[in-house]
């Protein structure tokens, strides 16, 4: 999962992110034929790349082009919603 920060200090601060995570994560499950979702492995961009040292957050993210290739399956979660610190819709 890749999605939007929707604060300046917290990648999902109402966890209507999360939300439509979990939606996606069964939608998936379905489609691929999971019968248990304990079985699916789940890499989430926030918690997989690294916040506060932008050299090794860089690297990071110039990583995700090949691990997309390589997953079964690359969502971007960016449903309709405010952002907390500014004025205008994410």
């Amino acid at each position: 999962f890749s999605h939007q920060w929707t604060a300046f200090d917290a990648p999902d601060h109402t966890g209507q992110q999360y939300q439509a995570m979990l939606k996606a994560l069964k939608a998936i499950a379905i489609i691929k034929g999971y019968a248990n979702l304990q079985d699916v492995w789940v890499w989430v961009d926030y918690s997989c790349i690294p916040q506060c040292n932008t050299s090794t957050q860089a690297l990071a993210i110039r990583s995700l082009a090949p691990y997309a290739s390589s997953a079964c399956a690359f969502i971007v979660v960016a449903p309709t919603c405010h952002h907390k610190d500014l004025t205008s819709q994410c």
